[in-house]
């Protein structure tokens, strides 16, 4: 069980995927979900919160603090004996936690010359949001696939990869400007050549994507006129901006038919479709089955 996690702990929130591991240095949860929010979850040692993908989880700790937003840029530390509401923005949200052994830090004490007690003050000693580097980004992707995809526990590479984390999130810690410099942005990496006006449009869409809105909405929120924002993505996409979102749409209603928590009528609904007829058309268009023949799968 990790951060007093069950299976009722899921209540009505839709469960895509789930996994617990545990190897006596760091406890493993994975979840993937559609929105909600979760009930108040405690941790018992200090745990690493990480969001993958494009999703977007509200954070809310005390009553009179501020919520924090967790993406794909940061990364949320937790103390021991604390506690946190999870709340799922994004329509498919998939989230990591690692809860950290005294075993673990003994370890990166040996092999980093890190002095455990100071790493435990200086990164868990309350709630902390920490931007995540390049670097910081693949080694978090890479324990998962160890850990989740290859059902390694104890391995020299999950070893290797425990120890770097924290060794990382040191680093990003002292060094904020240079991690914030390097740091993972899905929407706006360094090797990213969309134009920038085109990455806010579309993280802004991303953002909204089964609420209403206009053309207006959008660009009021990039400083941009129509005719701008029609253009650049016309040279990005080869689409306008509500096709994207349309294709957008359909591609996330793969996954929630695939869920099967959604019949092909609700998800119908969701995606703003007249009636049944048109969502199927298009989604057999796009996917080449249709979505009755992806929801029973």
């Amino acid at each position: 069980m990790l951060l007093g996690l069950t299976a009722e702990s899921f209540g009505q929130n839709p469960i895509f995927a789930n996994h617990f591991s545990d190897n006596g240095l760091c406890r493993l949860s994975y979840i993937k979900h559609g929105e909600g929010t979760w009930p108040k979850l405690a941790t018992q040692s200090p745990t690493i919160l990480v969001s993958f993908c494009s999703t977007i989880l509200t954070l809310k700790s005390d009553p009179g603090v501020s919520p924090l937003q967790l993406d794909a840029r940061n990364i949320h530390l937790l103390p021991a004996a604390s506690s946190v509401t999870i709340e799922a923005i994004s329509t498919v949200s998939e989230w990591l936690t690692l809860e950290l052994s005294n075993d673990l830090f003994a370890a990166v004490e040996k092999e980093h010359g890190l002095d455990q007690s100071d790493l435990k003050t200086t990164l868990f000693n309350k709630g902390l949001t920490l931007h995540r580097s390049n670097w910081m980004n693949e080694v978090i992707h890479r324990y998962a696939y160890e850990r989740i995809q290859m059902g390694k526990k104890s391995n020299v590479a999950t070893q290797f990869l425990e120890t770097e984390l924290i060794k990382e999130l040191l680093y990003a810690k002292e060094k904020p400007k240079a991690a914030t410099e390097v740091r993972f942005d899905l929407d706006d990496h360094c090797l990213d050549n969309r134009d920038p006006l085109v990455r806010q449009a579309t993280s802004f869409i991303e953002n909204h994507l089964f609420q209403k809105f206009s053309l207006a909405d959008i660009c009021q929120h990039c400083g941009c006129s129509e005719s701008s924002l029609q253009r650049q993505f016309q040279k990005a996409y080869r689409l306008s901006p509500f096709s994207y979102l349309k294709q957008r749409r359909l591609d996330e209603s793969w996954h929630l038919l695939r869920s099967r928590r959604y019949n092909v009528s609700q998800v119908s609904d969701l995606l703003k479709y007249e009636n049944v007829s048109a969502f199927s058309t298009a989604f057999r268009r796009r996917f080449g089955t249709s979505p009755s023949q992806v929801n029973q799968s």
